[in-house]
């Protein structure tokens, strides 16, 4: 039987990975004289902010916040993609 622990240290891994995975493919589509370039700009910066976060929490051992600085920063990936300012780049 898995233990919460096993299952959170698990989740938290895999989300730094997606989170990870998704900024090194996220492109801004809008031309930069566009305001929402500047959108675009602002949600890939806290994307990054997230992630920065969730690997310090993870490096202080809490796998708890890190998960979530990790999940909020795949949203801001996620409605950038919805509003049309980032495209996934396959690679």
């Amino acid at each position: 039987m898995t233990q919460p622990q096993d299952h959170l240290t698990e989740k938290s891994d895999r989300y730094r990975r997606l989170l990870a995975d998704a900024l090194s493919k996220a492109s801004i589509v809008p031309d930069r004289s566009s305001h929402l370039h500047s959108v675009a700009e602002d949600y890939l910066l806290m994307a990054e902010s997230y992630y920065n976060d969730g690997v310090h929490f993870l490096d202080g051992g809490d796998r708890v916040n890190a998960l979530v600085a990790f999940s909020y920063g795949h949203a801001f990936i996620d409605a950038g993609i919805r509003l049309g300012v980032f495209c996934e780049m396959k690679q």
